[in-house]
């Protein structure tokens, strides 16, 4: 196993994941969409938000904490755990959406925006850790050590974690984000909206506003948080030693997610 210098020095970096609660679940069959860090947070809760906000649907988003046994619609999981703990109870109807991303490029993209991003623990020190991960990964001096840094901390974790979900159980589906910002036919957004139930009418109106909403309309600007979010980042970014690295830490989770 590999040594990581950084964690063993017990200055582990990574945000603090909430602890999973006892299973309490809705008073009907329980529609739920999960994402990772960096697998496409932002452009479904752009959509699910504009859904809430325009009184499509009730939208409960967890924030680390269990759904309410009534009011809602669907509930949105940006770390995907709650989803899973709520599934644990094994009600046939409940269906859940949960979207990944080429493991590969969630390392690039991680990377980049941690290196610039304003998120409270990316920043964080303390008496007993004065180096914040930001600080950290800024003091790399390539970005080849930038990206084998994230395998080993919070891309790392990200991609344990998407494997971690339990991809055969048939009330789960797979979502690629790949599929999600490149595919102007909206197949993706419409596959995911059928599975979750919706009517025929609601999922041609979330459609609607996932077009609005991804970059391929041109209402997105790029910036920011968003550099460009296209699919296939590392094969520009990763070099022969960093394509290694990650193949040694994670290669079968390529298998695992589909890719």
């Amino acid at each position: 196993m590999r040594q990581l210098s950084w964690a063993t020095r017990g200055r582990t970096l990574l945000p603090r994941r909430s602890t999973l609660v006892q299973n309490r679940w809705p008073v009907g069959p329980g529609r739920y969409v999960g994402t990772f860090h960096k697998t496409g947070t932002v452009l479904m809760s752009r959509i699910l938000k504009q859904a809430h906000n325009t009184g499509q649907i009730r939208l409960w988003q967890t924030a680390g904490a269990r759904p309410p046994n009534q009011g809602w619609d669907l509930a949105f999981d940006d770390h995907s755990q709650i989803i899973q703990q709520q599934l644990a109870g094994g009600r046939s109807a409940d269906r859940a959406v949960i979207v990944v991303r080429d493991p590969r490029d969630v390392v690039v993209s991680s990377a980049y925006y941690h290196m610039v991003c304003e998120e409270a623990w990316v920043k964080r020190r303390s008496w007993s850790n004065p180096t914040s991960y930001q600080d950290k990964i800024n003091s790399l001096p390539s970005m080849q050590e930038r990206f084998q840094f994230e395998i080993d901390q919070c891309a790392g974790e990200t991609i344990r974690s998407m494997c971690g979900v339990p991809w055969h159980d048939e009330r789960i589906l797979r979502s690629r984000y790949e599929d999600l910002v490149t595919d102007e036919s909206l197949g993706a957004f419409r596959e995911m909206f059928v599975f979750l139930g919706f009517s025929p009418d609601l999922v041609d109106s979330l459609c609607d506003l996932a077009y609005e909403n991804s970059i391929f309309s041109g209402n997105i600007p790029v910036g920011g948080h968003r550099r460009n979010g296209l699919p296939g980042q590392h094969v520009l970014e990763f070099d022969s030693q960093t394509a290694t690295y990650f193949a040694d830490a994670f290669g079968s989770s390529l298998a695992t997610l589909g890719y």
